[in-house]
């Protein structure tokens, strides 16, 4: 089965932009605000099933977002005002340079692709942690350098597998092996 990458969600964070890879599992940063959405006529596609994107920055340290929904007549994102997110749990955020600037971040161990990523945590909208994941970027990238990862005979599963337990030993929080974006309501799995 094939399925299209989803749209990500952006992160201003220390006057830098980052992508959020994933939330908390049973947590949504989304549902924390009360998005007053203009008059528009909502479309879905398959590269963001959810319907929406959003906006988060860290200013000082309180939590804010804007939603993005996409406008099928006007054909253009149709945002909120920003508002103060009410969040409590932690979330990935992380960032590259140059023109892999917006990899794909639809798995937890992505983020081990990127040149700088953090581990935040809020409690009530306010920022209370930041843990620096560099090391677990420098893990990886030692792995892909390594025999086991570049021999041909190493099948792509037991890379993806390895990758994924260097991300996961330096998480502090509980994260789903499916990113946010791809959690429902319905499935039971973020609530």
């Amino acid at each position: 089965i094939r399925m299209t990458v989803q749209a990500s969600d952006s992160f201003i964070f220390k006057r830098k932009k980052y992508v959020l890879i994933d939330v908390e599992i049973g947590k949504q940063i989304i549902d924390c605000a009360d998005f007053h959405m203009p008059e528009h006529n909502p479309s879905f596609c398959t590269a963001c099933w959810r319907g929406y994107t959003a906006d988060y920055k860290v200013r000082g340290d309180k939590l804010f977002g804007i939603r993005f929904e996409w406008d099928s007549i006007l054909h253009k994102d149709v945002k909120s005002d920003m508002q103060m997110m009410n969040f409590t749990g932690s979330c990935i955020i992380a960032r590259t340079e140059g023109k892999n600037s917006w990899l794909n971040s639809d798995f937890l161990e992505c983020y081990v692709n990127f040149d700088e990523a953090y581990e935040l945590h809020f409690t009530e909208g306010t920022l209370d942690e930041v843990l620096d994941l560099g090391e677990a970027i420098v893990k990886a990238k030692e792995f892909k350098a390594s025999e086991i990862y570049l021999s041909e005979t190493t099948e792509p599963y037991v890379r993806g597998q390895h990758l994924e337990e260097i991300a996961r030993m330096h998480l502090k929080y509980k994260y789903d092996y499916r990113t946010y974006r791809w959690r429902s309501r319905d499935s039971g799995d973020d609530m």
